[in-house]
């Protein structure tokens, strides 16, 4: 067995282990950036930016506007999102429809709070469907996603200054198996994608039920 295996073994982890960090930082910029929404009062507007909770999208379905503005508001009384009673509605006109989620109803309240449906003539017999949503901010989620990729650095940076100090440059003989401990840093390395990932997936969980929803509209039945 070759006496340097333990150094190949320590820079093989911490290789691995500046990847990997790497990849959480990435993935938790992406989960906190902003998004862009198409959602504006006259529907023909350039898209802003808007805050972190809220969301939106549009689709163009076939229908009059009116009768999918009163289809909708039927499904959703009856149905929500997929849960019946999941969901009150606030206002509903022959181009506008605002519901939100029920206090009552955890797993639709911990997805939507609020949301509102535009409906514009786009042509003969065309709808354009334009949607906002918003959803719970939970900025906790990545606050602490932040604090693991900076735990993670601090974790990496001084686990590569101690174990090339005191163990690969004066330890000797079975010591320097020591160096393996580099494994204890990747401990600092996962929780930054529960926590994002977490973040990511209500948002990403109700802007597909949304989507969905206007899509298949002209094609339910109430």
């Amino acid at each position: 067995m070759p006496s340097d295996l333990p150094s190949i073994l320590f820079y093989l982890i911490t290789a691995v282990a500046v990847v990997l960090w790497l990849c959480g930082l990435q993935y938790v910029i992406r989960c906190s950036s902003r998004v862009e929404s198409t959602f504006t009062a006259e529907g023909d507007a350039p898209a802003a930016p808007v805050p972190a909770n809220l969301m939106g999208g549009s689709a163009e379905v076939i229908g009059d506007p009116a009768d999918l503005a009163a289809k909708a508001s039927g499904l959703l009384a009856r149905q929500g999102l997929g849960m019946p009673g999941s969901v009150k509605i606030l206002e509903q006109g022959p181009d506008r429809l605002i519901f939100e989620g029920m206090p009552g109803m955890p797993v639709e309240r911990h997805l939507l709070k609020r949301a509102e449906l535009r409906f514009h003539r786009a042509g003969n017999n065309r709808t354009r469907i334009d949607y906002a949503i918003e959803v719970p901010s939970r900025p906790w989620l990545l606050i602490f996603a932040w604090v693991f990729v900076v735990l993670g650095l601090v974790a990496m940076v001084t686990g590569f200054i101690l174990i090339q100090f005191f163990v690969l440059d004066r330890a000797f003989g079975e010591e320097r198996w020591q160096a393996v401990q580099m494994l204890q840093a990747l401990h600092f390395l996962w929780p930054q994608f529960l926590f994002a990932g977490i973040y990511r997936q209500s948002r990403t969980q109700v802007a597909a039920l949304m989507d969905a929803f206007v899509h298949n509209l002209p094609f339910c039945q109430v």
